[in-house]
């Protein structure tokens, strides 16, 4: 299910980045773990293969692999649940939604100034005062 279709306001893409890399980076640790061979398995034991009575045990890549797509399943259950927590309660206040003139108008316009922010001040080097360009 996409984030639009989610009714999840992301402008910058956090989930995309954080959320969709992440994941792919701990399944595909997994998928590509370089053991002895195709069906053996690394790891936490670094550049040795997970042993079993002295041998390299396998089928263990298999068992990697469906322990890193838990522990991602895991995570975004648990994301979920905390941010649940934090966020409804903010929606039932009301806190979460910027009025309609802000939307308009956009936040950088009401909210952050952007006519200092951008007005073209350096700092001259001494003593830290501002001097316009």
């Amino acid at each position: 299910m996409g984030v639009r279709l989610a009714k999840i306001d992301d402008p910058i893409d956090a989930f995309a980045v954080h959320g969709a890399a992440g994941a792919w980076g701990t399944i595909a640790c997994a998928l590509f773990d370089m053991g002895a061979g195709v069906d053996q398995y690394n790891g936490w034991s670094g550049f040795m293969c997970v042993m079993s009575d002295g041998k390299c045990r396998t089928g263990a890549a298999g068992d990697g692999i469906v322990a890193n797509i838990l522990e991602v399943v895991t995570i975004a259950l648990w994301v979920a649940a905390c941010s649940a927590v934090i966020f409804t309660p903010l929606r039932l206040a009301g806190f979460l939604r910027a009025s309609d003139q802000v939307q308009e108008e956009g936040y950088d316009a009401t909210k952050h100034s952007p006519s200092k922010a951008y007005a073209g001040e350096v700092a001259d080097g001494h003593g830290g005062e501002v001097v316009s360009c």
